[in-house]
């Protein structure tokens, strides 16, 4: 006989779960899946000699070890697989953390209960265009880069997928502001912000047309230490960005109906760090972010900081955000965002350490800002804006 996968649970799964799954493939991050053996290494009938390792795609445990093959020509005992049916309808993936059914993404009733494990999934199902996600609290599982911490865990984003939340659990009409759905760093021990996720959000490279639309960014707190991870032959610090760390995505990328709150850095960029980022952002909501700085180097830009970017944000609203040191609302370095049709409000730049641009701080940078107030800010100098 021939055997074409192996799969090793830790949990029981039932008649109907397993039947709904053998010709499917399945995320190697499925809830209770140890071991997944693809045995899709060598080619039928051609020159496999070498080929003895059986990869494992979890990484839980060790890959396995082909012994006693032939392992060249009509010999070989690696043989062609069964064809294996997509889990797409109409190029749709979904998300549904209540969901009970099997687990692979094809529909509301069986959808995917792990945002995490959807991003994995679309790595290898090129057909898919967009992730559908219910209301509920998603974490983050993936490290990025070369982690080597639980905190590194983050949601990388893949490329050129439109990724929507806000749908009812078990689906229905989509309304971001009724149905929450929550993307948070609160990975660890709950409501202790100590070990939560160094950013809940990662963008390092071009991703395309992504859009991340109808999400709540909570809980990231950069306040790692000095040390960098290695992302994409790129340095992320672990103290910018707790919300969103974005590096370079290219102009096509899209952030629509998104609320970033209560992330905290401790350095720059509470909510969002962009560096050489010029993409979209509309009626999107930075608030309570904090951003509290390094000895010697107070805190900057507590909702949003840019380094050599030039965002286009519209209808949004910059709320109570506060920087330690500059910045409040955004700080802006070699930076010329276009804004437009939007509120800075309430937002502080520590007058004790005599913060300024409680609402926005522009160093060496040209913003283009239209028909936006500027509302209660506060700082020691420039409540609304401070230019340098």
């Amino acid at each position: 006989g021939t055997i074409d996968e192996v799969r090793i649970w830790n949990i029981a799964r039932t008649q109907e779960q397993v039947q709904g799954n053998m010709y499917r493939n399945l995320s190697p991050t499925s809830s209770g899946l140890v071991a997944y053996y693809k045995m899709d290494t060598g080619t039928p009938g051609g020159n496999n000699t070498g080929l003895t390792q059986v990869l494992n795609g979890t990484g839980a445990v060790p890959h396995g070890e082909a012994t006693f093959f032939d392992m060249t020509g009509s010999t070989s005992n690696w043989v062609a697989g069964f064809s294996v049916e997509t889990n797409v309808v109409q190029n749709r993936l979904y998300v549904d953390s209540a969901a009970t059914g099997n687990n692979t993404g094809e529909s509301w009733e069986h959808a995917l209960t792990s945002l995490a494990d959807a991003f994995q999934f679309v790595a290898t199902e090129t057909a898919i265009d967009s992730i559908l996600v219910a209301a509920g609290t998603y974490y983050p599982a993936q490290l990025a880069g070369n982690g080597a911490y639980e905190r590194d865990k983050t949601f990388i984003l893949p490329g050129g997928i439109k990724i929507l939340g806000g749908y009812p659990n078990g689906g229905g009409a989509r309304n971001h502001l009724a149905h929450r759905t929550i993307l948070s760093g609160d990975i660890g021990t709950p409501n202790d912000a100590t070990d939560n996720a160094f950013h809940v959000v990662l963008v390092v490279g071009d991703i395309g047309s992504t859009e991340l639309n109808g999400f709540v960014i909570t809980g990231g707190n950069a306040n790692g230490s000095l040390t960098n991870n290695m992302v994409n032959g790129t340095q992320v610090p672990r103290v910018n960005g707790g919300g969103l760390f974005i590096y370079n995505p290219g102009s096509s990328f899209r952030l629509i109906d998104c609320t970033v709150t209560e992330n905290y850095a401790k350095n720059i960029g509470g909510g969002l760090y962009n560096m050489n980022s010029s993409y979209t952002i509309t009626n999107s909501t930075f608030s309570k972010n904090e951003a509290f700085g390094l000895p010697g180097n107070n805190g900057k830009g507590a909702g949003m900081y840019n380094n050599n970017s030039s965002p286009d944000i519209s209808y949004s609203t910059f709320s109570e955000n506060k920087a330690l040191g500059n910045g409040g609302g955004m700080y802006n370095y070699d930076s010329s965002p276009k804004i437009s049709h939007s509120i800075f409000s309430k937002n502080i730049a520590d007058k004790t350490w005599s913060g300024q641009g409680g609402g926005m701080y522009n160093e060496n940078s040209a913003p283009e800002i239209a028909y936006t107030d500027f509302v209660e800010n506060t700082a020691y100098t420039g409540g609304g804006m401070h230019n340098r």
